[in-house]
């Protein structure tokens, strides 16, 4: 295969739900958070849990559009294990990760979550900084890749059994 051309456009997911999911112990936090959420991206629904049961029902239940999870000191084996899920489920190996830990935290995890592709968030940020950094994820969201291909006579393009990651 030949690749042609390659760029990549907003697109509008009119009347398709948006979730964000987020992790997090703190629940005043969770509450802060969420309440900024809604009001600066109301076609987005925010789903806060402060437990792993939680999240991991609301994760079975919902297509989620962009995670956010805190690395907790105490639990951070499970919370990268679950990260490490996400990542390897292939209906979200590519969705918006934003991982929020204590500066101590990010720095001895810090090699384990360049390899997942998040995006990273001090746990004492202010407000202003976590808003920018979710504008980002969404808009990265919001955009899909095209790219144009040539084949050749008796190239493939997909085959039965394929995983769906393109629309062609």
């Amino acid at each position: 295969m030949k690749k042609v051309n390659s760029s990549v456009m907003p697109i509008e997911l009119e009347n398709q739900e948006r979730t964000i999911l987020i992790l997090d112990q703190d629940v005043e936090l969770l509450k802060k958070l969420g309440k900024e959420i809604v009001n600066s991206y109301p076609s987005y629904q925010v789903l806060a849990c402060d437990n792993d049961v939680d999240f991991q029902d609301e994760l079975i239940n919902q297509r989620v559009s962009i995670f956010i999870i805190e690395i907790n000191k105490s639990s951070s084996d499970k919370d990268l294990d679950l990260i490490r899920s996400i990542r390897s489920n292939p209906l979200y190996n590519k969705t918006a990760l934003m991982v929020m830990a204590t500066r101590e935290v990010l720095e001895v995890h810090s090699r384990f979550l360049e390899t997942m592709t998040v995006e990273l968030v001090p746990k004492a940020i202010r407000l202003p900084f976590f808003m920018g950094i979710l504008q980002s994820c969404i808009n990265r969201e919001n955009t899909v890749e095209i790219e144009t291909i040539e084949l050749l006579t008796g190239d493939m393009l997909f085959k039965e059994g394929d995983s769906p990651e393109k629309i062609y």
